[in-house]
């Protein structure tokens, strides 16, 4: 025979403004703390990451809803894809303005008439001043020391000191400080040391 069990008592507000300030405390907590264990020694990827990972979320998620009264879900499902974007303008002259930037932003990202093309940020900042042909230029400059008798270390030294020195080589650099040389100045040279 069971004893009889009391019955539940519909939460107060109290209870549920205390339950409320526990799950923000919370929430602010694990946005805190999870990084900080996770990044802690011993540093690899198992149970435990995953779970302090899946508390951060939670908790980030928890708080945008409170901030924004939309959980992080809600907020990637209202995303508008751009196309959808042109019919909500409020005037014929907007979506004109629109079209004539798209133009005109298509237009700075196809080749220019000057032989090369235009590039974004990132591949200017990737390739430098290198233009078309570099690679080519590369392997016969590679093919060239090679039958001169040096390595790849070389190779590799070489390149390193041309971007040491701002594109300058090693043989633009010993002309501009004892003007050219000839076999025999360099035959001496190497004696000296």
């Amino acid at each position: 025979m069971s004893a009889p069990q009391p019955p539940t008592l519909p939460p107060t507000a109290r209870s549920e403004e205390q339950y409320a300030r526990f799950k923000h405390t919370m929430s602010l907590c694990g946005l805190v703390i999870a990084p900080i264990l996770i990044a802690l020694p011993p540093r690899k990827l198992d149970f435990y990451t995953f779970g302090l990972s899946t508390f951060w979320l939670l908790s980030l998620n928890h708080i945008t809803a409170e901030r924004s009264g939309r959980s992080i879900l809600q907020h990637i499902n209202t995303r508008k894809p751009s196309s959808l974007l042109v019919q909500d303008l409020p005037s014929d002259k907007a979506r004109d303005l629109q079209e004539r930037l798209k133009r005109e932003r298509l237009l700075r990202a196809q080749p220019s008439g000057q032989g090369g093309e235009s590039r974004g940020l990132v591949d200017k900042l990737w390739m430098g001043q290198e233009q078309e042909g570099w690679r080519e230029r590369r392997i016969k400059e590679e093919q060239e020391a090679l039958e001169e008798g040096r390595g790849y270390g070389g190779l590799i030294m070489d390149q390193i000191w041309e971007v040491w020195n701002w594109g300058k080589r090693k043989e633009d650099r010993r002309i501009e400080e004892h003007g050219p040389v000839t076999a025999d100045a360099e035959r001496d040279d190497w004696r000296k040391r």
